[in-house]
């Protein structure tokens, strides 16, 4: 009975942890881009689920798929910041939110992105992908000119 209770405990209180094929952790509705070993251009994939050691994507070119941590290393699966449609965000991006406020994507990683809104909007800030899915952020009409 020993054991069985070791066993119960640790299938209890543990949670199974994903990460990409470059060591950023997976988390639900976040997207990847697939960086090597494919036939054709894949767009942007979302995470659906996560668990019992498998991750359920939703590629928007090619439907669901459901793979493991092998098949995440071989297909080269990236985390990246996306807008709530799944356009991967970039510098000098002009984005907008649901309520209308646009705003330019600074400084951007897997994680998170800086935008600045126009004006004196209280927004400005660091976005992660929850924060970026809330408010409805969409890219807008290209990117901004840049000094050269």
């Amino acid at each position: 009975s020993y054991v069985l209770k070791a066993a119960n405990m640790g299938s209890t209180c543990s949670t199974p942890q994903f990460r990409d094929a470059y060591g950023t952790w997976l988390e639900d509705q976040c997207w990847v881009e697939c960086t090597t070993n494919t036939v054709r251009t894949w767009n942007l994939g979302k995470v659906k689920s996560l668990r019992n050691a498998m991750v359920e994507f939703e590629f928007q070119s090619s439907g669901s798929y459901t793979y493991g941590m092998n098949d995440v290393f071989y297909y080269g699966l990236r985390r990246v910041l996306a807008d709530s449609s799944g356009t991967k965000l970039a510098t000098g991006q002009r984005v907008q939110t649901k309520k209308g406020q646009q705003g330019i994507v600074g400084v951007v990683d897997e994680l998170s992105a800086m935008i600045v809104f126009g004006g004196s909007h209280s927004m400005d800030g660091y976005y992660q992908q929850q924060d970026i899915n809330k408010h409805g952020i969409l890219v807008s009409a290209g990117t901004v000119r840049q000094c050269t």
